[in-house]
């Protein structure tokens, strides 16, 4: 952020920042950062019922578990218009 300061690079005109995860420290200073978060209250459910199969000899060996992120756009992007 320090180097995009320094040489007068500004979003979303020059770059398009992207975070990842939605943090208190991030939103102190720059709430209009884009970011993509993980719903770390899936990833625990998830994990639960996975640790509970495995406890229970019931797990799947080629089971995968996909939480898709969520992307919340805010004012560090701009969309080029269509023509």
């Amino acid at each position: 952020m320090r180097f995009f300061y320094e040489n007068d690079l500004r979003a979303p005109d020059d770059i398009a920042i992207i975070c990842i995860e939605d943090t208190d420290l991030i939103n102190s200073f720059a709430n209009y950062l884009n970011m993509v978060i993980h719903d770390r209250e899936e990833i625990g459910k998830e994990s639960i019922n996975l640790m509970h199969s495995i406890l229970n000899g019931t797990v799947n060996s080629s089971r995968r578990v996909l939480i898709a992120p969520k992307c919340i756009t805010k004012a560090s992007f701009r969309r080029e218009k269509s023509i």
